[in-house]
């Protein structure tokens, strides 16, 4: 075991000293240093596992929504091309000519 040095106001000190019951003051104090990172990690699994499951619904929305999109440029598309028939009909000037006179 590794040993380490902390220092603690005399007031928090003296909570530990009540609190500590027939453990020694490492033992509690190693004791309350482990439960807080054990609880730390359960917390952070816990986000990371609420993040993750937030990025793939917002994947799949933004996967939809570009699905959409490509929709309606192809709708867009299909449309400026029947205009351009449509202005270029035979035996008239080309379409970029059009308002030439």
């Amino acid at each position: 075991m590794t040993t380490i040095t902390i220092r603690f106001e005399d007031k928090l000190f003296k909570e530990i000293e009540l609190r500590k019951g027939d453990l020694s003051k490492s033992e509690y104090c190693r004791t309350l240093i482990e439960n807080s990172i054990r609880q730390n990690e359960d917390k952070t699994s816990t986000n990371q596992d609420g993040l993750l499951a937030a990025n793939k619904a917002e994947i799949e929305h933004l996967r939809s929504e570009n699905l959409r999109l490509l929709e309606l440029l192809a709708r867009e598309q299909a449309v400026s091309l029947q205009a351009q028939k449509l202005i270029s009909e035979p035996g008239q000037k080309p379409w970029w000519q059009f308002w030439k006179k």
